[in-house]
């Protein structure tokens, strides 16, 4: 195992000087010169320690490990070399590549040879995958060595642009992982091993180490007999209970007889369902206000022949008379004065039908005046309220669809049309004179804001003014001059 550069001679001068330097030899060295007996003993670790090679946390081992790879693991780190010697079949591939797994774990490169490359390439197939594309094999030059080497550097090079400290992030959270499993692993053993012992631990009671199966036998013996105690029962803790109280209790047995025995083991109502203190009272209360009643109050309107065997129907009727007084009672005046309404009749009743009626019918002309405005964009740059504007617009369709032209004359004669069409925009231009759907569209964007107007003035009117919710004013318009409003909840866009 030395370089021969000076001769067979020198090498052996070499390891003359060597011996007579070296304190410690290599006890695989001396077995094998039959020198066995004389090399020192190296304590070994505890082997409780060492009876699962995966549950070390300074060994990593990639693959299922027992003791003595795990002892392999330990002697390659204190010593120069380790010889593994067993017959074929035995798992020493299995170990080489657990010792692969661990070596690279400590940021080390390994160089494994054989005989064969048959040999190796057993090896890289147990290696555990994820560290098979840094296994760079060397072997015959075949196809499949060169597609194994190509993909083992592609590999390599793909982790070596990964981000370092990123790894060692990841690295430390596995790391600390590991830890948490193996210290579970070993509390769950421990635990196994007090449960296991336990069987054969005796039990020491009054200063008596008693065998397990003898306490088995005398608790099986107590049964119903020494077993009244209510559990749990701390060790070396005071009864709860004074001589005397015991006493006391011994003597119920002879003042508490059968029967009482009996009421007191019957069931017991949930302590949920009685009614409190209070609750209580007023029951009481009330039946003594009814005692001082007269019940029989109009007695000859109660049919006794036919009452009712239950009261089932009757509490319905409490229920839903119960529901319309809480109702009534959160009323807003305006809404006990529509229920008031519907008591009184038709005429007191017409007044809300036709608030109703206005509602369905201006929603109903909002929705087909809104599909105009939203399809051509109408703008009105007047000041004017729209009641005032709309017989303008609705002259100048009327001048529209009789086919008559906006000229000279027109301009003198019907001055506040030709106003009107120099202030209207459909969408950012000007409107055509001979397209009757843009003044249609800007009539329907009028008719909309007298709507509203109008809905407003009746609510404000009729609901705003007993305390109902009052209209909501939004933005005035950019250019249009005219404020939009709708009551609250109307539906009116």
């Amino acid at each position: 195992m030395r370089q021969r550069r000076s001769g067979t001679g020198g090498v052996f001068d070499l390891v003359l000087e060597d011996i007579a330097k070296r304190v410690d030899f290599s006890a695989t060295l001396l077995q094998i010169v039959g020198l066995a007996g004389c090399a020192p003993s190296v304590p070994r670790e505890d082997s409780a320690s060492v009876s699962f090679g995966n549950e070390n946390e300074e060994v990593l081992l990639s693959k299922p490990a027992n003791k003595e790879q795990l002892e392999i693991a330990r002697q390659l780190a204190r010593r120069d070399c380790v010889l593994v010697q067993e017959p074929p079949g035995t798992g020493k591939t299995h170990t080489i590549a657990n010792l692969l797994g661990h070596l690279l774990a400590q940021g080390k490169r390994v160089l494994v040879t054989a005989h064969t490359p048959k040999a190796l390439r057993v090896l890289r197939e147990k290696v555990v995958e994820p560290l098979q594309p840094l296994c760079i094999s060397v072997l015959q030059n075949d196809k499949q060595s060169q597609e194994d080497l190509e993909q083992s550097v592609r590999q390599i090079a793909v982790r070596l642009s990964q981000d370092d400290h990123e790894l060692e992030r990841e690295a430390g959270r596995l790391r600390q992982e590991r830890k948490q499993v193996i210290d579970q692993l070993r509390e769950t053993r421990m635990r196994l091993l007090d449960a296991r012992q336990d069987e054969i631990r005796g039990v020491v009671f009054g200063g008596n180490d008693i065998r397990p199966i003898d306490a088995a036998k005398r608790v099986k013996q107590g049964v119903a007999l020494e077993d009244w105690i209510p559990s749990p029962v701390n060790l070396g803790e005071t009864a709860p209970l004074s001589h005397a109280e015991v006493v006391a209790l011994y003597q119920t047995n002879a003042r508490v007889s059968l029967e009482d025995e009996r009421e007191l083991n019957a069931g017991h109502p949930d302590v949920a369902t009685l009614p409190t203190p209070k609750e209580f009272s007023e029951v009481v209360e009330e039946m003594a206000a009814l005692g001082a009643q007269n019940l029989r109050y109009r007695e000859e309107l109660w049919d006794a022949a036919n009452g009712l065997q239950n009261l089932a129907e009757f509490d319905g009727m409490l229920a839903l008379a119960t529901k319309a007084i809480e109702y009534l009672r959160n009323c807003a005046p305006w809404q006990l004065e529509a229920v008031q309404a519907g008591r009184d009749g038709n005429e007191a009743m017409q007044v809300w039908i036709s608030l109703t009626e206005l509602i369905e019918s201006a929603w109903q002309e909002v929705q087909e005046c809104h599909t105009l405005v939203m399809a051509y964009g109408p703008r009105v740059d007047d000041q004017r309220p729209p009641h005032e504007l709309l017989p303008i617009v609705d002259e100048i369709l009327q001048h529209i669809e009789d086919g008559k032209s906006f000229g000279l004359l027109t301009k003198l004669t019907k001055p506040a049309c030709h106003h009107l069409i120099g202030v209207v925009r459909i969408g950012n231009r000007s409107p055509m004179l001979g397209e009757p759907a843009h003044f249609r569209a800007v009539r329907a964007l009028l008719r909309i804001q007298i709507l509203r107007q109008e809905l407003v003035e009746r609510w404000e009117r009729q609901i705003a003014a007993q305390g109902g919710a009052s209209f909501v004013r939004t933005k005035r318009q950019a250019r249009g001059g005219v404020s939009t409003v709708c009551p609250p909840n109307s539906g009116l866009p």
